[in-house]
């Protein structure tokens, strides 16, 4: 196998294992993080809860014995109503304040602890955040209330704190992580690798080895026409040799298709030229089976060509027209992406319905360039569509034998476009099928 697909296996490992880690350490410290904020504002708000329930102060007793006291994951002690700094104020209907108690916070006087209890009740929200301050305003049926807040400083320092750790253990394990899967990941890929070489070499040797006999029996056929004439079991033999000669070299090719194209040797392949071209060679077929064929070419400027044959070629073959015609230029092998076109053309023609019309459309956007063919199949379901590229798989196998299909030829145009870095996919639209190919412009 190619060094350059060895070395993208091998990255594609480290980015799928390293995104996996990622995801799953998001996931725990985003959980882990989240459960202890809210853990704390819980504590906060029963600590507010308490203030409310006391008219704005702790209960004396809570200062002179411990209160074995608890609501939720809330415990108070002796010490609770002296560590915890908070603003109470009560507010007429018009949400003026009528008191204010601010002894228990020492950064703030008076007149800025009205500012700061101002601003919460200028707010939608009866509960929340502001700065560093959890409050809650509690409402009377009239309108007038009281509002608590609650200095929060030591709790969002270590709810940061927190996070911070998270954050720094996420990088130093995934830092690792990478460091140990860099050698570790030639380890976990030989073995596919090796699998996918001993299966190519033998596929490649087993079709080497078919010819040969192929051969053979194609001259002994020959023999036999030339001394004894051409008879019905002649014919068929020559049939068969046919079918496996052509099922051999669709073997061989297939097996060159699992590597991708090094960049060295990628030329610039006019892609409009070769739908054109293809295009016209099988006008022909699909006019002799009553069949439709239209091509239309769509550029990034907004040009568009269409070949039909209704239209008869307007009198020029669609070879001299490609001279003056918009080119769409891809990146990759002139010979394979032939094959591509001309595997998904021969495909729609011979298993479009009857008088039906098959669309081939190109397109060139920003990004990608789109080539679709289209064909009506009425009696494809979608189960065979996502099977359509599996090797050697025929929706109707009897028909796929009476036109000469050997169920591979999908799979050689699906292992070009990966090669060309690109996707393709099969999906049905009402009784039509339609093939899409997306390949990377330019």
């Amino acid at each position: 196998m190619a060094t350059d697909t060895v070395t993208a296996l091998r990255r594609k490992f480290m980015i799928v294992a390293i995104a996996a880690l990622v995801a799953a350490l998001l996931l725990i410290f985003a959980a882990l993080n989240i459960w202890n904020h809210m853990l704390a504002t819980e504590r906060v708000d029963s600590v507010i809860s308490v203030l409310y329930e006391n008219d704005g102060v702790f209960p004396e007793e809570w200062k002179l014995k411990d209160p074995r006291y608890k609501r939720g994951t809330f415990e108070a002690t002796s010490e609770t109503p002296f560590e915890t700094r908070y603003l109470a104020a009560t507010f007429d209907t018009t949400r003026s304040l009528t008191s204010l108690d601010a002894t228990h916070v020492a950064e703030l006087d008076e007149q800025e602890a009205a500012e700061v209890i101002g601003h919460m009740l200028d707010g939608v929200a009866n509960a929340g955040y502001y700065d560093r301050y959890r409050f809650r305003v509690f409402t009377e049926q009239d309108g007038s209330g009281m509002i608590i807040a609650v200095d929060c400083f030591q709790q969002l320092q270590s709810s940061h704190t927190l996070l911070l750790i998270s954050a720094a253990i996420m990088g130093a394990t995934v830092t690792i992580t990478g460091l140990l899967i860099v050698p570790l990941s030639k380890r976990f890929v030989d073995p596919y690798v090796r699998n996918l070489e001993r299966q190519k070499r033998f596929v490649t040797d087993a079709s080497h080895e078919l010819k040969t006999p192929i051969a053979i029996i194609s001259a002994n056929t020959d023999l036999i026409e030339a001394t004894e004439g051409e008879s019905s079991w002649t014919r068929s033999t020559r049939a068969q040799t046919a079918r496996l000669n052509k099922l051999t070299g669709e073997l061989i090719e297939l097996a060159r298709t699992d590597e991708p194209i090094e960049r060295a040797l990628r030329e610039d392949v006019d892609l409009a030229s070769i739908v054109r071209r293809e295009v016209e060679d099988f006008l022909p077929l699909a006019e002799a089976s009553g069949k439709t064929l239209v091509c239309t070419i769509d550029t990034f400027e907004g040009a568009a060509t269409r070949t039909s044959v209704a239209d008869g070629l307007e009198g020029i073959s669609a070879r001299e027209a490609s001279k003056a015609e918009p080119r769409i230029i891809v990146s990759g092998s002139p010979e394979e992406l032939d094959r591509l076109v001309s595997v998904l053309v021969d495909n729609a023609v011979k298993y479009c319905d009857d008088n039906g019309s098959i669309r081939v459309h190109l397109e060139q956007r920003k990004r990608e360039i789109v080539l679709t063919v289209t064909n009506p199949c009425a009696s494809l379901t979608t189960q065979d569509t996502r099977r359509m590229f599996d090797r050697f798989y025929r929706a109707d196998a009897s028909r796929s034998r009476s036109t000469g299909g050997n169920g591979i030829g999908l799979s050689i145009a699906q292992g070009i476009v990966s090669r060309h870095e690109g996707s393709i996919r099969a999906r049905k639209l009402g009784a039509e099928l339609e093939m899409r190919v997306t390949l990377p412009n330019g």
